[in-house]
């Protein structure tokens, strides 16, 4: 999409979450959907040039910095949970149970990192 070429996609998934209708051909996972939404952009060209402007425009919604804005306010939330004392961490969004022993230890692994990761790219942003 980024580079202005035709997106072909199955309608589910997680690529459905910025792939649609209007900005790429989001079809059923067979074959003969796919092969159709391929001759459908080889032959209508208007078409074509309608939903790839759509799929640029999308695509710099994902730019490069929301991106990494994205993985900073996962690394505060997951900083946050470390910070709850020991034992169990609330669940996150995804999961169904909370967590504990292993899970748990990971996510303080993972939060101790972002908190030195933080702490680097502050010292950098003030020097």
């Amino acid at each position: 999409m980024a580079s202005g070429l035709p997106l072909v996609a199955p309608n589910r998934g997680e690529v459905t979450s910025y792939a649609n209708g209007e900005n790429a051909w989001v079809v059923s996972p067979q074959v003969s959907t796919f092969a159709a939404a391929i001759r459908e952009i080889a032959s209508n060209k208007s078409l074509r040039i309608q939903k790839t402007g759509k799929a640029l425009e999308t695509a710099q919604q994902y730019s490069w910095n929301y991106i990494a804005s994205s993985f900073l306010d996962l690394y505060a939330k997951l900083h946050r949970a470390a910070r709850v004392p020991q034992g169990t961490l609330p669940a996150p969004a995804f999961h169904s149970t909370p967590i504990s022993g292993l899970q748990a230890a990971l996510f303080r692994g993972v939060s101790q990192t972002a908190q030195k990761t933080f702490a680097l790219v502050s010292e950098l942003a003030a020097s």
